[in-house]
């Protein structure tokens, strides 16, 4: 997505993308020939170290550049390294993704209009962001497809001339003076209005006992439904990076996490959702039945619901917990068979459709986006982590997954999260797993049992089973590192 245009200054060529951030070139004086000064590293659109422009043409002044990263961020750089100096979320106000601001130079100053329709009158130095003024200029009315709180949008560029500026949206174009002159009654503002916080580089929290850090990623492709107005777009995101996935449901009053706890603590997650959100973490979704350490609970102080099956709150009820925390995590809202949660565009189904890898898997279906989240019950394409003590069945798990791909053709979902595999790059998750590949997995296990057994009822002892486990061509590539574990639940079934 390389939306803006190179910007172009002295010797100097400035070009930004959404997804890799920010390159510098020095142009030769003499010959059409370029010189990389500096390059962005980062393929994430979230997690961004630099400057990720989407549609607003970033400015240079002087050895620094200002400009509004993916979600909105106003931050200025470095010119000389393109190390981030200071951000700010203050000019947009709301964090989502696209969010964008239209910035033009004028004097010691810069005007500056948002998609939400303001003009602002701002400065901006190496030191921070300096607001004068702002008025609301125009109506947003374009539909954004991923600003719930905001409804409407105004992705245009102003024009500036004669101390006038003309915008427009979708139903008409205004022409207004910028002329002191044309408004006595208006009081003149103080030279700032105010002086805006900013934050510097990210303060991240450390990662425990030196575990590799979380990475949040979009992760929704949304539906169409008639006219593309209806568009909906960009409220799934997908938490990883210890080996697990927690795919985040941003829903109007809140935030709804998946399995949060396996993913890190309290603290590490919050500080990746705030790079998308200021709501709170409301609801807890838990896609199995688990034994997780107490520790990683946390505090969760805006929580409403904690939401898993009947079997999972068995399992809770078994842990040895401090009594705060069984209070605050046993769950709230249990289920059978079948619940939904939600309304509308924040509708969330689970269903139960028989033993996985516990006694207490769920599949979360989200209509809005035709996707599925299907935890451990398809965690990778590789030998499934069958945990009998939590009531898993590695001779039931093939019947139960052929059950969950036809639940899924049924509701109509397209893709797939898994609950393990780590996510592909670039960021966008569309097509990187199917029904289909839910379908093979389901195979897949079940020749992997029949091979098991049949091996074990000829005499084969675990390390010869292991050691000479065939399967059908088809299943090049699938991951067996977990066959010794899976090979000791077959032979403790069979007993």
């Amino acid at each position: 997505m390389n939306i803006v245009p190179p910007v172009h200054d002295g010797s100097r060529l400035l070009i930004s993308s959404f997804y890799n951030g920010s390159m510098m070139l020095a142009l030769d004086d003499d010959r059409p020939e370029a010189e990389l000064v500096w390059k962005g590293r980062s393929d994430n659109e979230i997690a961004t170290p630099g400057l990720h422009s989407v549609m607003t043409t970033p400015v240079i002044r002087g050895d620094y550049v200002y400009g509004v990263g993916s979600f909105g961020q106003l931050r200025a750089l470095n010119a000389a390294t393109g190390a981030r100096l200071w951000e700010t979320q203050d000019l947009i106000g709301e964090r989502a993704r696209w969010a964008s601001a239209f910035i033009v130079a004028h004097e010691d100053r810069f005007f500056i209009n948002n998609d939400r329709g303001d003009l602002i009158i701002a400065k901006l130095s190496p030191s921070g962001y300096e607001e004068i003024s702002r008025a609301r200029l125009i109506t947003p009315t374009s539909n954004s497809s991923n600003r719930r709180r905001l409804g409407g949008v105004n992705w245009v560029a102003a024009a500036y001339a004669n101390l006038h500026v003309v915008i427009r949206n979708d139903h008409e174009v205004l022409h207004a003076s910028l002329a002191a002159a044309d408004y006595p009654t208006v009081p003149a503002f103080p030279s700032p209005v105010r002086r805006t916080t900013v934050s510097r580089p990210d303060a991240t929290v450390t990662p425990e006992h030196g575990q590799p850090p979380l990475t949040i990623q979009f992760a929704a492709n949304g539906t169409v439904a008639g006219d593309v107005s209806t568009f909906q777009f960009g409220e799934f995101y997908l938490l990883s990076g210890r080996g697990v996935n927690t795919p985040l449901f941003i829903l109007d009053d809140g935030v709804m996490a998946m399995d949060p706890f396996r993913s890190g603590s309290f603290e590490e997650v919050r500080t990746e959702v705030t790079r998308i959100t200021d709501k709170p973490i409301t609801t807890i979704v838990t896609t199995r039945a688990y034994t997780p350490d107490s520790e990683r609970l946390g505090e969760y102080p805006n929580l409403v619901d904690v939401v898993a099956h009947a079997n999972t709150a068995t399992a809770v009820g078994r842990m040895d917990l401090p009594t705060s925390d069984r209070a605050r995590f046993t769950p709230t809202r249990i289920y059978e068979r079948e619940l939904t949660l939600n309304e509308d565009h924040n509708q969330v189904v689970l269903y139960h459709v028989g033993v996985g890898p516990t006694d207490g898997d769920s599949v979360v279906v989200v209509p809005r986006f035709n996707m599925a989240y299907l935890g451990d019950l398809f965690p990778s394409k590789g030998v499934p982590i069958i945990e009998s003590e939590l009531g898993g069945d590695a001779s039931a798990l093939p019947d139960t997954l052929t059950r969950v791909a036809e639940i899924l053709e049924e509701t109509g979902v397209t893709f797939v999260l898994p609950g393990r595999a780590s996510p592909p790059t670039p960021q966008t998750l569309l097509g990187w797993f199917t029904v289909d590949d839910v379908r093979e997995y389901a195979s897949f296990c079940r020749d992997l049992f029949t091979a098991v057994r049949d091996a074990l009822r000829a005499g084969y002892s675990i390390d010869e089973t292991v050691a000479n486990l065939e399967l059908p061509e088809k299943y090049r590539g699938y991951n067996l590192n977990h066959a010794r574990s899976y090979v000791q639940t077959v032979v403790a079934e069979l007993r």
